[in-house]
């Protein structure tokens, strides 16, 4: 039997326990936590709501942010990341999605770098912890992100989207050619 999860990152302006008891109603299986919903509802109250609608958790969004985009230090991206995986351990999630970061003003070489030494003290964590980490896929955007800040102004220059583009261009180039 197939099964089907959705993700709660599709369901943004709703409560954790309005996602999952309409993602039952609407015959869902599982459900894709966004960690910041969970943490808001309370972890153990949202597991009893997912053990009484019969809804398993097909992975948890997220850990990462280790190449310092989302204002934590390196070693809090770590620890950040360790509690991810307890979370997950705890709600018996299929996985964990891992993202590295944006470049955050780092060479490429050194994001892989921030990136690999990430992965290396997080996974024995998750072995242990029986927890599947699943990386994230890559993304590129132009070094002003959405830019409604300064939508109209004029201030942002076609040069970042066409880096962005010829980015993704390159990387999609060089993806494995079985995968």
């Amino acid at each position: 039997m197939s099964q089907i999860a959705a993700s709660q990152l599709m369901c943004q302006r709703t409560s954790f326990e309005e996602d999952v008891i309409t993602l039952k109603e609407q015959g869902y299986e599982g459900v894709g936590i966004w960690k910041d919903k969970l943490l808001d509802y309370g972890v153990e109250k949202a597991k009893e709501l997912l053990d009484e609608v019969g809804l398993a958790v097909s992975s948890l969004q997220w850990a990462g942010g280790f190449t310092g985009d989302e204002h934590l230090r390196y070693e809090e991206c770590i620890a950040d990341a360790h509690e991810a995986i307890d979370l997950a351990a705890t709600l018996e999630a299929n996985c964990l999605v891992v993202y590295s970061g944006g470049r955050a003003g780092h060479t490429r070489k050194h994001c892989r770098k921030l990136f690999q030494e990430a992965l290396t003290r997080i996974v024995p964590y998750a072995a242990a912890k029986n927890v599947t980490l699943g990386l994230d896929f890559i993304r590129t955007s132009p070094d002003h992100g959405t830019a409604f800040d300064i939508a109209g102004t004029g201030k942002a220059r076609p040069q970042s989207l066409m880096a962005a583009i010829r980015m993704a261009r390159m990387m999609a180039s060089r993806r494995h050619p079985n995968g």
